[in-house]
């Protein structure tokens, strides 16, 4: 057989030689801040080429001659394509004097498909500030959002884990939300209140490090009923955030505690039905501790002293407890034969 063969062309074409950009929104409003005195970063937004798998790398002047100045050793610029921020480093707070506490402007330029490439002729300028924590303040001015003024927290009791309510505050300015300590107040703040004492207890406590209350698994069914705990503000340096005329700047968590066994349901073992002949000896019949569920019920409630029996008053002249090491014993007999025929 002939062997046959053919010839073709393939020709290949760089279609982002010719590739585009779209620009970020012009942003609006007040720029984004950093914090002199915290860790933080700001994602500056990405520019969108076409076709979209082109590369590119971001081209940004953030040196001493070029936009950020003076701050150009304070500033950490990270312009990977995925992974674009600004960021400043709580280690340089005290370098951060009056005069760079300030808006800057970053222009933002691509090349394709890296540092060799032609500079894109647009330009999209980046605005944010570095401003002293408002947070940290000698004198504090934040305010707490009303929504976050007031917080519930149920807890049923007899359960497997422990309870735990995490204190969320919302504030204005919203950088505080997470920055801010809490200082707790225990119902009235005096032995005898019902929150105080719990809390003196050990049952009710609060973890400073993950801003927390926490009630204890053990605690027993008489603490069930309600409880108030007051949440005040510190800023990161200890400084008690005023609480304002009406409490505004204090959230009030109102924490109920269940019983579950107020409404456990019962099963109880059967009695046998008994037939008694007035006249004839005593009949005795005893009654069991129930089953209960929730199953931790069954230690909780003692048998037979937290149980009630009921006798119908027709026949209370002819029945009588005994007694019983673990159960409840009961006698039928005639106090009258001639009465209670």
């Amino acid at each position: 057989m002939t062997d046959v063969s053919f010839s073709f062309k393939v020709t290949a074409k760089d279609v982002c030689a010719a590739v585009t950009f779209t620009l970020p929104d012009a942003q609006t409003g007040t720029s984004p801040a950093l914090y002199k005195g915290r860790t933080q970063t700001l994602t500056f937004p990405a520019w969108t080429p076409s076709p979209s798998y082109c590369p590119f790398v971001y081209v940004i002047d953030g040196t001493s001659s070029g936009a950020l100045g003076d701050a150009a050793t304070l500033v950490t610029l990270n312009k990977a394509v995925d992974t674009r921020t600004v960021g400043i480093n709580s280690a340089d707070e005290s370098s951060w004097t009056d005069d760079l506490l300030k808006e800057y402007t970053l222009p933002i330029q691509v090349k394709h498909p890296d540092d060799s490439g032609t500079l894109a002729s647009e330009t999209y300028n980046y605005k944010f500030q570095v401003m002293t924590d408002p947070c940290s303040s000698s004198s504090p001015t934040e305010t707490l959002l009303e929504a976050s003024r007031t917080a519930t927290w149920a807890y049923t009791l007899l359960g497997d884990t422990n309870g735990e309510h995490v204190i969320d505050m919302n504030w204005n300015p919203s950088a505080c939300d997470d920055i801010h300590k809490y200082s707790i107040t225990w119902g009235t703040g005096s032995s005898g209140d019902a929150t105080f004492d719990l809390n003196a207890d050990g049952k009710l406590t609060y973890d400073s490090v993950n801003k927390k209350l926490i009630i204890d698994k053990t605690t027993t069914t008489d603490k069930a009923g309600t409880y108030t705990i007051y949440v005040a503000a510190l800023t990161a340096t200890d400084v008690a955030v005023p609480l304002g005329d009406d409490n505004e700047n204090r959230q009030t968590i109102t924490l109920t505690l269940t019983d579950p066994c107020v409404t456990a349901v019962a099963t109880f073992v059967p009695v046998a039905d008994v037939t008694y002949k007035l006249g004839d000896t005593a009949a005795s019949f005893d009654i069991e501790g129930a089953s209960f569920a929730p199953a931790a019920c069954n230690a909780e409630i003692d048998f037979p002293s937290e149980y009630v029996v009921t006798i119908p008053t027709a026949i209370q002249a002819v029945m009588s407890f005994v007694n019983g090491p673990s159960n409840q014993r009961w006698s039928v007999f005639a106090a009258d034969n001639e009465t209670n025929k």
